[in-house]
């Protein structure tokens, strides 16, 4: 359910991403580079993760007993927000099942999806911020946008009815983390190859020669 409304909202980010870069194309002559596939995926990316964390929920079609297009738009409020200030408060109790409505059979696996979930919810964001930005390629950058954002993104659940909770801000810096580790290793094997396709370039045209 979640991943299927995350990759329709990314799905709309990225045609208006694209679209966008094609008029700028066509009516302002500029050229396409590597960099605008990033912005598309960043984009989609950003739209994605705002229908996960704040983006209320939108429910639109044609009512069966009148005719009438409807469009409602509403947060589900579950009760009064959740304040959770202690770090790894509410890991442990994934972990352990304590203190939660959780059948004992599925508390590992709600455990990990959950601590998976908030986990790789950042990993594109640090991946795309250092592809983007050269001033983000520094870690300790990308890791505080990060952290930042995802601190933006409790402080506003708390204001709309949902838990706010600081473990969430340590597995999302964790998941900037792992991101940014797969841009650099991205990076070095990018440049490898591209090396290596030069070279193999320059020895091509030797044995014609």
């Amino acid at each position: 359910m979640y991943i299927g409304k995350a990759l329709k909202y990314a799905f709309v980010g990225g045609s208006v991403a694209i679209i966008y870069f094609l008029i700028k194309r066509k009516y302002f002559n500029a050229d396409f580079h590597i960099k605008d596939i990033w912005k598309v995926l960043f984009i989609s990316y950003v739209i994605a993760l705002l229908s996960q964390t704040v983006f209320p929920e939108i429910n639109y079609g044609i009512a069966a007993n009148t005719g009438k297009p409807y469009l409602d738009i509403y947060y589900i409020l579950d009760g009064p927000s959740e304040l959770n200030l202690k770090p790894f408060h509410s890991i442990l109790q994934m972990m352990t099942g304590s203190g939660i409505n959780i059948n004992p059979e599925d508390v590992i696996k709600v455990g990990i999806l959950n601590l998976l979930g908030n986990l790789v919810m950042f990993m594109p964001f640090g991946f795309l911020l250092p592809a983007l930005w050269r001033k983000c390629e520094k870690f300790y950058i990308t890791f505080l946008a990060g952290m930042f954002v995802s601190v933006g993104i409790e402080m506003i659940q708390y204001f709309i009815g949902r838990s706010t909770d600081v473990d969430d801000v340590i597995l999302n810096s964790a998941g900037t983390v792992v991101g940014y580790i797969c841009f650099i290793c991205f990076r070095h094997m990018y440049k490898f190859y591209s090396k290596k396709s030069i070279t193999v370039k320059k020895r091509f045209k030797r044995s014609n020669s």
